[in-house]
């Protein structure tokens, strides 16, 4: 199964408890593949060769971050870690972290490719400003989200 996990921490390493994280459907891998769908900006390569979903748009988030499309809400335990089993099914998603009175600012909400055909999971490739995440059954790495983002 391919599982996503996202670590919540303070500045210093303190794992933050009861911080929501909203996960919604953009599509059906094979539909992004063919074109049908475009999301962001597009693709965008870094200096490296790195391949990632530009960040979304507000038109992304107005088109995709809406009940129908809402698969899970996970809430980060005691240790800061939230996570979600997306199962045998591919695709892209929407990752969005809701406001809370704990935190002072949110990550940016983050698009993540869930499919069979990578090699590693949770790999961040982050070129300037881009988040995207691509899953596979094998192995978990995950994503700490205090590392990616203050």
């Amino acid at each position: 199964e391919r599982v996503l996990n996202l670590y919540k921490t303070t500045a210093d390493g303190t794992p933050l408890e009861n911080i929501s994280f909203e996960i919604y459907k953009v599509c059906d891998l094979e539909s992004y593949v063919n074109g049908d769908v475009i999301i962001g900006t597009g693709i965008t390569t870094d200096g490296e060769g790195n391949t990632a979903f530009s960040k979304p748009t507000e038109a992304d988030l107005e088109k995709y971050a809406i009940s129908e499309n809402l698969v899970a809400t996970v809430k980060t335990d005691a240790d800061g870690i939230a996570s979600y089993c997306f199962g045998p099914v591919d695709g892209v998603y929407l990752v969005k972290e809701l406001k809370s009175t704990v935190i002072s600012s949110v990550v940016e909400p983050f698009f993540v490719a869930v499919h069979r055909f990578t090699r590693s999971m949770c790999t961040p490739r982050i070129p300037s400003s881009t988040r995207m995440w691509t899953l596979r059954r094998m192995s978990l790495r995950s994503i700490r989200i205090r590392r990616l983002w203050t």
